[in-house]
């Protein structure tokens, strides 16, 4: 069964105007994104998943910014189909210093490919 496709929590259309489904290398990026906005705990059936950086009070600083990247890391990599996190950027909304946008490069387990993602907005 195919995972619905989402772009920042909303439905995608297909191009023919159905409902857009994830393949592929898009799945694994989908099922990152999905882990990185789950907040930890909030999954009844997996108490242990989600990100711990909802939880955590933040000043706007360049420390912070790492924090949240730490975060985003570890809850990519629980994900074993990902081998690795190649690059992770974090950068403040210039409008709303709350919004943080986060893009990344993982790199996929058995083939070695890098898939980067697009840059997703959390509210910290």
């Amino acid at each position: 069964m195919a995972d619905i496709l989402l772009d920042n929590g909303d439905i995608t259309p297909s191009l023919y105007g159905d409902i857009a489904v994830v393949t592929s290398y898009d799945e694994i990026i989908q099922s990152a994104i999905n882990n990185i906005y789950t907040i930890y705990g909030e999954n009844i059936f997996h108490p242990t998943l989600g990100n711990k950086i909802y939880g955590e009070r933040l000043k706007i600083s360049q420390n912070s910014l790492d924090l949240v990247k730490k975060n985003c890391i570890d809850v990519i990599m629980t994900d074993d189909r990902i081998l690795h996190v190649q690059s992770i950027n974090a950068r403040y909304d210039d409008d709303d210093k709350h919004n943080i946008y986060i893009s990344f490069t993982i790199v996929i387990s058995g083939d070695n490919k890098s898939v980067s993602s697009s840059s997703i907005k959390i509210y910290v």
